[in-house]
């Protein structure tokens, strides 16, 4: 009876630290997103030709 819960608790640990990681990956990627948009934007309000050559890439 007590392996079962240890082991229970250690898949929930390993749940939580899963979810962690998941939250952090989806944090970077809207973070990556939002500062490619506002570079967009500002791309499009003031006409950065050395920038537009080094962002070239990833537009």
């Amino acid at each position: 009876m007590f392996s079962s819960i240890s082991t229970k608790k250690h898949k929930n640990s390993i749940n939580s630290q899963l979810k962690i990681k998941y939250r952090l990956l989806q944090l970077t990627l809207t973070f990556f997103s939002l500062f490619l948009r506002s570079y967009r934007l500002l791309n499009k309000l003031f006409d950065i030709k050395n920038a537009k050559s080094i962002f070239k890439f990833y537009i």
